[in-house]
């Protein structure tokens, strides 16, 4: 803790604004129009990413590993509420995958915050008010000692990934999703791989939902 605020210090390979040996300090992201945000979702709908893990095994309809091979259902229903457009199911489905997973950040954790980092860039979903009232409903949730679902740590970070400052290879994704810079995108997912064991592949099987599932007009 610094100033009442969970850092850490050590030999991380990805940037991170709590990183006190590689400090990060994010642009703005992206916001794109209807049509751009149409072309992104081509563009993750060919990314082909060999192995996966985690959850991107989910999102490629792979099978899950244990302990999240019983729990493909809940994330089918956050990704037909992102469809739907309908803020009381998403809210009611994240609900059921926090603090879902093993390791530090659990992966449902790293998920929601892939999640929600993307929907605040999508068209369909970022001037929309349930947006932000959904998004500060699971971070109380997740950071509220009362009602925590999930560790201080990971409850941290997703917030931070929820809020759009987190790590660069996220950041610097979604800025190469938004210019359909393909290779620059492999780069960045290449990178974002390297966080935790799975956490980068969880993330992105966040960010990818977002996209490719976020596009009602």
């Amino acid at each position: 803790m610094v100033d009442g605020e969970i850092r850490w210090a050590g030999p991380l390979q990805v940037a991170h604004p709590r990183n006190l040996v590689s400090t990060y300090m994010p642009s703005a992201a992206p916001v794109p129009t209807q049509a751009q945000w149409l072309r992104m979702r081509e563009l993750a709908l060919g990314i082909a990413l060999v192995p996966a893990k985690g959850l991107m095994c989910w999102r490629l309809g792979l099978a899950l590993p244990f302990p999240l091979d019983r729990a493909a259902a809940r994330f089918d229903q956050i990704a037909q509420a992102v469809r739907s457009a309908d803020a009381t199911a998403l809210l009611s489905s994240c609900e059921q995958v926090l603090g879902l997973g093993p390791g530090l950040t659990p992966s449902g954790d790293d998920f929601l915050g892939g999640l929600f980092f993307a929907l605040a860039c999508s068209p369909s979903w970022r001037r929309r008010p349930e947006l932000a009232q959904v998004r500060d409903s699971l971070i109380q949730r997740a950071c509220d000692p009362g009602m925590a679902r999930t560790n201080v740590i990971s409850a941290a970070l997703m917030a931070d990934l929820m809020r759009q400052h987190s790590y660069q290879p996220v950041h610097d994704l979604m800025h190469a999703m938004s210019r359909l810079d393909g290779m620059a995108v492999q780069q960045h997912i290449d990178q974002l791989a390297q966080v935790g064991s799975s956490s980068g592949f969880d993330i992105l099987a966040g960010i990818f939902t977002a996209i490719i599932d976020g596009t009602t007009p």
